[in-house]
């Protein structure tokens, strides 16, 4: 008992030391990775656990060695994890000590984060690792070994986040989806967390510090929050680490936010793997909120024929998707959204919305590029990876200096730039080509046409046909109450 409270004492030394040595007498709250733990202190602190690995079960309840335990633990993932099934194993062999029962790990945790003060919320089923990998922050060797894959992911994700104003689970559905950018022993659920809490980080700078309207984003933020680094759960005093943040910081300040209002909309991309092959994705957005004359514009309704509560539907290849559940208030519109995963044959289909009440259907709307892809005509993508998105089924004139078409295979193509680089086609019988600056043109079954690259003006702006639609099966068009009009979204 005597050699417990003496090891208890030289524990709240230490912690009492590193709290010194940050100026505070006290955890603040802070993210454990946030605490910049040196290489000096991440030795000591393991030869402190090491040395009293046998009274674990007197000292496990200590809210001491609770604190150190986890602080090491949370380092040792940052800086020995080396990708693969999260085991505790390889973690208390580096301290000499044999796997303790769940229980105690929980013990430990939970002790550790009342410690730290850490009030984030833990997430069910995967707790407890959860929250040391969280603490951790990003490992060091999955900067090191995929810095140029992980910097793609992050930008990627970082374009769409600001675009479309995307919320925590979207970043993450995001970042998941990407996956095949990371090394394969790294694709695990913690990481996809870590990587989307630095993209939440980047955007929630370049809202409080108006990084947008900044000519230099990177010297803005310095200015305004010299700290602004140490957000980030990431260990940035490597040169690999700190390139990484400044490049996002530059993205943020450079990136448009899409001024698009429309509550619904399909995106439909290319989604590229490390290795260059690529998928097909349809993908549905929906706005968290939106107002009653934007919703009932897209219907063909008046603001007033909304009722109170409805549900939005997706009407797809002859399936129904649950979209949304909504509620109209005060202050506009709240839109509870539905998890919707979408088969992969669903290219070639028209996409309509449904709005309903208590199964009723009451309006019936086209979604916003939700048109099919016309199989006999050419799909040009914008050139960017790892996610390229259609601009525009057929004819196209667009500014910048190169594209993506997908055409069938039959098609009679030619180029005035010469010879077109092949890629991976995401389907069988359709080619993938990159064109450069310049004409292109595509004939097919006695249709002609032409894509040109590098030129004024832009036609790949989001049209739709809007009006009151029956509700009707009809096909490869909707039949309109009346005349329905032409607009620019």
């Amino acid at each position: 008992m005597e050699s417990s409270v003496v090891t208890r004492a030289e524990l709240r030394n230490w912690l009492g030391a590193f709290c010194s040595a940050r100026g505070v007498e006290q955890p603040t709250g802070s993210s454990l990775y946030s605490l910049k733990v040196s290489d000096n202190e991440f030795a000591s602190l393991g030869i402190e656990l090491r040395h009293h690995a046998a009274e674990l079960y007197h000292l496990s309840e200590s809210a001491a060695y609770a604190a150190c335990w986890l602080l090491y633990a949370a380092e040792w993932w940052k800086r020995c994890y080396g990708g693969g099934a999260w085991a505790w194993k390889p973690l208390f062999d580096s301290i000499n000590m044999s796997v303790p029962s769940h229980q105690r790990i929980q013990q430990l945790v939970a002790s550790g984060r009342k410690y730290w003060h850490l009030t984030s919320e833990m997430n069910a089923g995967k707790r407890y690792i959860g929250e040391v990998a969280i603490q951790g922050g990003l490992p060091l060797r999955l900067i090191e070994t995929a810095q140029g894959n992980v910097s793609r992911l992050l930008h990627a994700v970082l374009r769409q986040t600001i675009s479309f104003d995307l919320s925590s689970a979207a970043i993450r559905a995001e970042v998941q989806s990407l996956h095949p950018l990371l090394p394969r022993s790294y694709r695990q659920p913690a990481i996809y967390d870590l990587l989307g809490k630095v993209v939440e980080v980047v955007k929630d700078l370049r809202s409080r510090y108006a990084l947008k309207d900044a000519d230099d984003p990177i010297m803005s933020l310095q200015r305004a929050y010299p700290e602004w680094a140490d957000e980030f759960p990431l260990r940035i005093d490597g040169e690999a680490a700190s390139q990484l943040l400044r490049g996002l910081v530059r993205e943020a300040g450079e990136t448009e936010r899409c001024d698009r209002r429309i509550p619904f909309w399909m995106r439909r991309q290319l989604r590229f793997d490390a290795d260059g092959s690529c998928v097909l994705e349809t993908k549905v957005e929906v706005l968290p909120t939106s107002t009653p004359a934007l919703v009932a514009q897209l219907f063909g309704c008046a603001p007033e024929e909304l009722p109170a509560s409805f549900q939005i539907s997706l009407i797809l290849g002859g399936n129904r998707f649950a979209l949304a559940e909504c509620v109209v208030r005060s202050q506009g519109i709240r839109m509870a959204v539905q998890n919707v995963q979408l088969p992969d044959d669903c290219h070639m289909s028209f996409a309509q919305l449904q709005l309903s009440r208590y199964g009723e259907t009451l309006h019936t709307a086209m979604l916003p590029g939700g048109e099919r892809l016309e199989e006999n005509a050419p799909w040009v993508f914008e050139n960017a990876f790892p996610v390229a998105r259609l601009l525009k089924v057929g004819s196209l004139r667009i500014g910048a200096p190169s594209a993506l078409v997908c055409i069938p295979d039959a098609a009679f193509f030619f180029s005035e730039e010469g010879e077109c680089e092949s890629r991976l086609s995401p389907l069988a019988g359709r080619s993938l080509k990159l064109l450069t600056s310049g004409t292109s043109r595509m004939s097919y079954k006695g249709d002609v046409y032409r894509i040109h690259c590098g030129v004024q003006g832009n036609e790949s702006e989001l049209l739709q046909w809007r009006g009151r639609i029956l509700d009707v099966h009809a096909e490869p068009a909707f039949v309109y109450a009346g005349m329905p009009t032409f607009h620019r979204v």
